[in-house]
């Protein structure tokens, strides 16, 4: 079989030669998903520590299982968080070109980065599914595809579990981006519902998103599964923020 593929294969990298992922470079046909340089870049924030209860970046000594002093002391409904990476690093330039550049063939890497970040928690060996947080049917058009959806799928292949679509979303009052930290929790209470809880009972889940900032959406999401009777909610993102950077990104722009 790879005999009779190989000329194929030979032929599309010689029409369309394969590029990074993240910097466009032309890559050789035996290489990975991105080049030397941004695999240097990508591994050093993948290294990075971070808080295993909210995600933010871990400060050296600051951080315990019961959190980092930005989120001990808090209630939240996820019983742990992994991430990937930053949201101002290779994991959000991945997320920024997959969802808004519309480049869905990245699916694949970003379902496998998922996976292995979740093989790598203690509590891996117990998840018995994947539920990815759902978007509206006019969230899915502008996009032109289901991001998580697709990446969701790609990562319980790799993990050989299954993917719940346990929940539906009724859309938010308003764009969380555009909101303070201080306000997110409100406007995504009460969006979601479970779409039938009976296979809920006793379970232990993953949910899964793109990007965190203040961990709302994750954490209404793990809400309602409980309520439904989920034992624990566990949680992975792929590129995780901080409301303080976003603000003053978005403070540096204007309005």
């Amino acid at each position: 079989m790879h005999a009779v593929h190989w000329p194929f294969r030979w032929l599309g990298e010689l029409v369309y030669p394969r590029a990074c992922a993240l910097c466009g470079t032309t890559l050789s046909p035996d290489a990975p998903w991105a080049c030397s340089h941004c695999t240097s870049r990508f591994m050093d924030d993948l290294s990075g520590a971070f808080c295993p209860r909210c995600g933010r970046v871990a400060e050296p000594y600051m951080v315990s299982p019961d959190g980092c002093r930005h989120c001990k002391g808090q209630r939240v409904h996820i019983d742990a968080l992994v991430r990937v990476g930053t949201y101002e690093g290779p994991a959000g330039q991945l997320v920024i070109r997959y969802k808004f550049n519309r480049c869905q063939y990245l699916d694949a890497i970003l379902g496998t980065l998922v996976a292995d970040a979740i093989a790598g928690q203690a509590w891996a060996s117990q998840i018995e599914a994947l539920i990815p947080v759902p978007i509206t049917l006019w969230e899915r058009w502008g996009h032109g595809f289901w991001p998580v959806g697709l990446l969701v799928r790609a990562a319980a292949r790799k993990l050989n579990i299954p993917v719940w679509r346990a929940a539906v979303v009724r859309g938010k009052k308003r764009r969380q981006a555009e909101l303070p930290a201080s306000a997110r929790a409100a406007n995504v209470r009460g969006i979601f519902r479970i779409r039938g809880s009976q296979h809920l009972a006793g379970r232990t889940v993953c949910v899964v998103d793109d990007v965190a900032t203040t961990n709302a959406t994750i954490n209404e999401m793990a809400k309602i599964l409980k309520k439904a009777g989920a034992r624990a909610v566990f949680a992975a993102v792929v590129a995780k923020t901080t409301p303080e950077k976003i603000f003053s990104k978005n403070r540096d722009q204007g309005p």
